[in-house]
C-alpha cells in the first residue's frame, strides 16, 4: 500500500461523535460506556461525561385540513355564530320558516363552507347594526367572511341546489341589513328562478322536506319590500 492510499483511507474513516469529553481531548477512541467509559476507568482517568446531543430546532407544523377543508373559527367568529343562533335566527324565523333558520341553516354550516361564512357574515353585520353607531363602516369580520363566501360560491363547479338557495337567502338578508334593497331583491328573485327550475324537473313526491322549507321561506319573503325595520325592532326587544 502506498502513502497516498493510506492517507485517503484515513481521511475517509468516520469517527464517533458521541465519545466522552476526556477521550475527545485525548483523541482516542471511546467505547461510549455509561455513565463513565471503560477506557477512562481502565487507565485511571476521570471520565468527564458526554456532551448533550444538539438537536435541530423544532420545525413548525403546517396543519392541512383534508376533505372539506374546514378550519376552526377564531374567537370572534365563534361569538358571531353564537349570536346568529341565539338572536338572529329566532328573529328571522318570525318572517319565514322557523325550521329553516333555527335548524336547517345551522346544520348546513357543518357541511358547506359558503353557508358557514355567510351565517357568520350575517351575524357580524347584524351585531354591528345594533351596537355600532357608524353604520357606514363595515367590520373586518363581516368583510372577511362575506368575501370568502362569495369566493367559494364563484368557484363552485357543481353547486348543491339546497345550499345555493340557502346562500341566496343569506345574501338577501345581508343586503337588507346593508339597506341595499335592489341587491336583496335580485338575490330573492334569483332564488325563485332556481326553485322554479328545480320544481320543473322533479315530481311532487320527489321533493324532500328540506326543500319544502326553503320554498316556504322564499314564498313568505316579499320581493318588493324590506322588513329591515321590523327586524331591528325585534332584535332590540329580545336583547
Amino acid at each position: 500500500m502506498n502513502a497516498p492510499e493510506a492517507v485517503n483511507r484515513g481521511t475517509l474513516r468516520k469517527r464517533s461523535q458521541m465519545g466522552c469529553i476526556t477521550c475527545k481531548i485525548r483523541h482516542v477512541k471511546c467505547d461510549e460506556g455509561k455513565p463513565s467509559c471503560h477506557r477512562c476507568k481502565s487507565t485511571g482517568r476521570r471520565c468527564d461525561g458526554y456532551v448533550a446531543p444538539k438537536y435541530p430546532p423544532p420545525v413548525a407544523i403546517l396543519v392541512v385540513s383534508t376533505g372539506s377543508g374546514r378550519t376552526e373559527c377564531d374567537l370572534k367568529s365563534q361569538r358571531a355564530f353564537h349570536f346568529f343562533r341565539e338572536i338572529c335566527a329566532p328573529v328571522l324565523s318570525t318572517r319565514s320558516s322557523s325550521t329553516l333558520w333555527n335548524s336547517l341553516l345551522l346544520q348546513a354550516c357543518h357541511n358547506d363552507e359558503s353557508i358557514k361564512h355567510l351565517v357568520i357574515a350575517t351575524s357580524a353585520l347584524s351585531f354591528d347594526r345594533q351596537f355600532e353607531s357608524d353604520h357606514s363602516q363595515e367590520s373586518v369580520l363581516f368583510l372577511m367572511h362575506y368575501g370568502r363566501a362569495l369566493q367559494l360560491l364563484g368557484h363552485c363547479q357543481q353547486p348543491n341546489t339546497t345550499f345555493f338557495l340557502m346562500a341566496c337567502l343569506l345574501l338577501a338578508t345581508c343586503d337588507e341589513l346593508r339597506q341595499n334593497i335592489i341587491g336583496a331583491y335580485q338575490h330573492i328573485e334569483a332564488g325563485k328562478r332556481i326553485l322554479s327550475s328545480y320544481y320543473a324537473q322533479k315530481s311532487r313526491a320527489m321533493i324532500d322536506a328540506e326543500m319544502e322549507e326553503i320554498s316556504l321561506a322564499f314564498s313568505q319573503l316579499s320581493s318588493s319590500t324590506t322588513t329591515i325595520n321590523n327586524y331591528d325592532t325585534t332584535v332590540r326587544r329580545i336583547q
